[in-house]
C-alpha cells in the first residue's frame, strides 16, 4: 500500500470509530447494540481487506466505506440499507427470459455501498 492510500485507510479507520464511540440509535436502548455493530463490521472488513495492494481498489474500498458512513449518519440507521432491482427495468417479456444478461444488468445497478455485502453472500453461497 502507498503511503498516501495508507494515511486515507488509517483516517477513515479512525472516523468510523470516532463515528461508533459518538453513535446515538434511533432509539436509545438500542445505542450500544449499534456501537458494537459499527465497530465489529469496521474491523471485519478491515481486516479483510489488509491484503489488497491495487491502489484502484483500495480507493473504490475507501470510497465505499465513506459511502457506508455517510448513509448511516444520515438514516441514524448503522446497517445495510437494502438495494432492490430498479422498478420497471424488465419487462413481463423479458422477466420469462431471465438470464446473464439480466444479472450482468443488475449487479451493475448496485450502489458501491454494498459491494462488500455482495461478496460476503456470494463466498456463504458456495
Amino acid at each position: 500500500m502507498t503511503q498516501p492510500l495508507r494515511g486515507q485507510v488509517l483516517a477513515l479507520y479512525k472516523r468510523i470509530m470516532r463515528c461508533a464511540r459518538t453513535w446515538q440509535a434511533k432509539n436509545p436502548s438500542a445505542s450500544e447494540e449499534e456501537r458494537a455493530y459499527i465497530e465489529d463490521e469496521a474491523r471485519r472488513l478491515f481486516r479483510a481487506n489488509k491484503d489488497i495492494s491495487d491502489p484502484s481498489k483500495i480507493l473504490l474500498c475507501i470510497q465505499e466505506g465513506e459511502a457506508r458512513m455517510e448513509i448511516a449518519r444520515h438514516y441514524q440507521l448503522p446497517y445495510p440499507r437494502p438495494v432492490h432491482f430498479p422498478p420497471k427495468s424488465i419487462t413481463r417479456t423479458q422477466a420469462r427470459q431471465w438470464g446473464s444478461a439480466n444479472l450482468r444488468r443488475q449487479s451493475r445497478s448496485r450502489p458501491i455501498y454494498v459491494k462488500t455485502l455482495d461478496q460476503d453472500t456470494s463466498s456463504t453461497d458456495v
